[in-house]
């Protein structure tokens, strides 16, 4: 567990891209002729529309910085590569900077959720808070990967499950997050440990009360 004022960079790892604007816009829910320096919140899905990797990404020039989590970083690149055969990204690496968005403080509190080897391609963008921050997703950019299975579930305002941030003053074990009656009805993204409580988000269906290892947990 990380406390929430360190800045762990095992956590995150930054890519720095270069190749087809129109590959990546194909690639990435967010618009980038409509980015800056200023890094954007989104994410990077498959054909069915399950986020592979959220990220943080800026544009400078001719490049583009992408600040992904560290575990995810070669099942991104495979998957970016994938669809860049004719016209391969160049890619290289470099640490991020001493920011508080890189703690998970921020990652738990704001619902900015740092996947992993046992939580990518799991959820919809829709799931992970995505389409509640502005311009993580567009709406009117076209066709990109996902795209369909996502514009649907938006316009249909289908979503029974969503990320939210909880609090304990108890150590947890389980992974798994309970309703009042025992039933499971979600699962752990974040947690971690500060000031003799438990932090976590997890994505779950809606309920009365939440409960993990039989302890209810409060709702931030």
């Amino acid at each position: 567990m990380i406390r929430s004022n360190m800045i762990d960079t095992t956590l995150w790892q930054r890519l720095i891209l270069k190749g087809s604007p129109r590959v990546l816009q194909n690639l990435i829910c967010a618009d980038i002729h409509q980015m800056t320096h200023t890094p954007q919140w989104s994410a990077f899905c498959n054909q069915s529309g399950k986020v592979i990797s959220t990220c943080w990404i800026s544009t400078q020039n001719d490049t583009w910085s992408v600040d992904i989590p560290q575990s995810l970083e070669n099942i991104l690149v495979q998957h970016l590569q994938k669809y860049a055969l004719r016209e391969p990204f160049i890619i290289t690496h470099s640490q991020v900077e001493s920011d508080a968005r890189f703690t998970m403080n921020y990652a738990i509190v704001h619902r900015h959720p740092i996947l992993g080897t046992n939580t990518t391609e799991r959820f919809t963008p829709h799931m992970l808070h995505c389409d509640q921050i502005t311009d993580a997703i567009s709406w009117t950019k076209g066709c990109y990967l996902g795209q369909e299975v996502i514009m649907r579930t938006h316009q249909l305002g289908k979503n029974k499950r969503t990320l939210q941030a909880f609090k304990t003053p108890h150590p947890i074990q389980a992974q798994s997050i309970q309703d009042e009656q025992g039933r499971v009805i979600g699962s752990i993204i974040n947690q971690m440990h500060q000031d003799e409580c438990t932090y976590l988000s997890g994505v779950v269906t809606e309920a009365t009360t939440y409960f993990i290892d039989d302890q209810p947990l409060t709702l931030l």
